[in-house]
């Protein structure tokens, strides 16, 4: 059980993966003091979602972002979210330590940008607002990639590419080296509303916030949250086998099926990984190239962009990372349970976990900030509970902006 300083107002944060670490880190600089708990933790011999991501920063809508519902409030939403997040990587990419780095990633399209309202409308977006902006199709020839794969548009940028293995081992070790955080193994199951009261008497807390991803499903009861199983391969790019690759390569979606999407990032300095495929619903992780034809599928493709890589080895002690994404519908789900709840709800960042993870995480805070303002009486700094709160009665959705998003 933890100790509650009556000075300092105490969040109980549920889920250790990037968006929940991250949301301890900024509450933590905001004078929080921080209760982590968590089923898994990132480790090498059981990687958790958070490592197995393709963890390169997106403008939004992102390469997946097929399977998020689009209005204009939540992609503008989304926008200011992914730039709180890439300023702060660009900070982080000073450190070597933190896996984090900044490179150009190029985008590749079948058919021609302008021929698209929304990618015209995303190419301008991203001139005006990020660094290393090119528009040219030489790119493709320049990096090597296949003249005669079908490419006619292309264009760059600088965007973070993380090492999600090296960043999350690194993130964590950051936060044990604060003060004020405590972490927990625990798992939480059943309705997360209904434990409200106990949860925050068991571990002394104020309010809770709710990054559980996949599992928001069962605790929330939102059954808008839905799996996507993805999978990349991990070559060896230490520039002995083919030219050593220091760019993001993705031909994009651009409305066709997501099993035709090629994703060439490097992942560190001697490794790439090659994807990728989006499955819905599917949350089987025991595949491989000799039982599983999907698989084989997306390794040609990327090897016919990029013919180089015919050449390459896997990584012999870590060839093939599955995992499942984390999507929802309607958009990240991000605001209060409801008006007399100390739930905040952080999840369904789908592929956008890292590239949303600063942002949400700064919103998060200004509503547990505000929440705090309610909670605490000033004179006396002694929190006060409603009695509708340890009810346990049914969800009903109150967010941040109307909707999840």
């Amino acid at each position: 059980m933890c100790n509650r300083s009556k000075d300092i107002p105490h969040v109980l944060i549920i889920g250790a993966g990037v968006s929940g670490l991250t949301t301890a880190w900024v509450l933590l600089d905001r004078g929080y003091k921080i209760t982590v708990i968590a089923a898994k933790y990132a480790s090498k011999d059981e990687k958790i979602t958070s490592q197995i991501a393709g963890a390169l920063w997106e403008w939004p809508p992102p390469v997946c972002g097929r399977y998020w519902h689009w209005e204009d409030i939540c992609l503008d939403n989304l926008k200011r979210r992914c730039l709180v997040s890439f300023h702060r990587f660009n900070t982080l990419a000073d450190n070597p330590e933190t896996g984090v780095r900044m490179c150009k990633s190029n985008l590749f399209f079948g058919r021609p940008i302008q021929s698209c309202p929304a990618q015209t409308r995303k190419l301008a977006e991203i001139k005006e607002t990020l660094p290393g902006f090119r528009h040219d199709i030489k790119i493709v020839e320049e990096l090597g990639a296949n003249p005669d794969y079908g490419i006619v548009d292309s264009y760059c940028h600088l965007a973070p590419i993380i090492d999600s293995d090296q960043y999350m081992d690194w993130l964590i070790n950051y936060l044990k080296s604060r003060d004020n955080i405590k972490f927990f193994t625990r798992e939480i199951k059943g309705n997360l509303l209904a434990q409200e009261c106990e949860l925050l008497t068991y571990y002394e807390a104020d309010m809770i916030v709710n990054c559980t991803g996949i599992n928001a499903k069962e605790l929330v009861g939102d059954d808008t949250v839905f799996s996507l199983r993805g999978a990349y391969f991990r070559m060896i790019n230490d520039g002995s086998k083919f030219r050593k690759i220091n760019e993001a390569m993705m031909v994009t979606l651009d409305g066709e099926e997501s099993n035709d999407m090629i994703f060439i990032v490097p992942r560190n300095n001697n490794t790439v990984i090659l994807g990728a495929i989006g499955e819905r619903e599917v949350l089987d992780l025991n595949i491989n190239l000799e039982n599983y034809p999907p698989l084989k599928k997306m390794l040609e493709r990327d090897l016919a962009f990029y013919p180089d890589l015919k050449n390459g080895e896997f990584d012999p002690d870590y060839p093939i990372a599955i995992g499942i994404r984390p999507f929802r519908r309607t958009h990240v789900q991000l605001g209060r349970e409801r008006k007399d709840s100390r739930i905040v709800h952080n999840y369904g960042h789908g592929d956008s976990g890292y590239t949303l993870s600063f942002g949400c995480a700064e919103d998060v805070a200004d509503i547990i900030d505000e929440m705090s303002k309610e909670i605490f009486i000033k004179k006396e700094n002694v929190p006060t509970i409603s009695k509708n709160m340890c009810n346990g009665s049914s969800i009903n959705y109150v967010t941040q902006e109307g909707k999840g998003v």
